[in-house]
């Protein structure tokens, strides 16, 4: 009785926010997990937002959004869900910690190369695709980029296409179309950085429209 009653009160306490292992997405959260080495280095990773270009102050308000990360920020960019940015944030700490876990006993094995490794897991088929087709891969980092800058990108990156995955539904089954929809929308994405000026696709603003116009005619189709 004692344990379930334990239980009923931290339901009640993390009603409001809803997470599968983590709690990224509550506020002041205490939980143990949290304070995990591998996880709060990822979770610093992701919300390095620095000399990224800032979206309209008015977009903001219409959408009633803060930027607190990497995932925030492709969310007001390119209209994907609230719920599918929960889930893939706590998806990409995971992965990250993860990779960690297990290569933490390596000496000079840190964060960078965590980053590199699961973008070399996550975009093989994508460069494989580009090689096939005989197109330039969208992931250009620049050599005299800081390390730190290099990371964010690589993290942009990913996160956009873990984001493009969430929404897929049956299209990603299609890791062929993934790859077309990642193509064209990295390159949007890479031209918001180096110009420094946040402009979403026309279209895209909403919170929904990624959905709406890329995903479901695809899928009706």
């Amino acid at each position: 009785m004692k344990r379930a009653k334990v239980v009923e009160e931290k339901s009640a306490h993390f009603k409001s926010y809803k997470y599968n292992i983590v709690p990224l997405n509550f506020p002041g959260s205490a939980e143990p997990v949290v304070e995990l080495p591998e996880i709060k280095s990822a979770m610093d990773a992701i919300r390095n937002i620095d000399g990224l270009p800032k979206p309209h102050m008015s977009s903001m308000h219409r959408e009633g959004k803060s930027i607190w990360d990497l995932l925030d920020w492709l969310s007001l960019a390119f209209g994907f869900q609230k719920s599918n940015v929960e889930n893939q944030r706590e998806n990409m700490v995971l992965l990250l910690a993860n990779i960690s876990t297990r290569t933490s006993g390596q000496e000079g094995h840190p964060l960078v190369n965590t980053v590199n490794d699961l973008w070399e897991k996550i975009f093989g088929n994508y460069e494989s695709w580009c090689r096939y087709l005989h197109v330039s891969s969208r992931i250009m980092i620049k050599y005299d980029d800081t390390e730190l800058k290099k990371q964010q990108l690589m993290l942009l990156h990913i996160g956009l296409y873990l984001l493009i995955w969430g929404e897929a539904s049956n299209v990603r089954f299609m890791p062929e179309c993934l790859c077309y929809i990642f193509h064209h929308m990295a390159k949007q994405l890479n031209q918001m950085v180096e110009e420094s000026y946040f402009q979403p696709p026309p279209g895209f603003e909403a919170e929904g429209s990624f959905l709406n116009i890329v995903i479901e005619p695809i899928y009706k189709v």
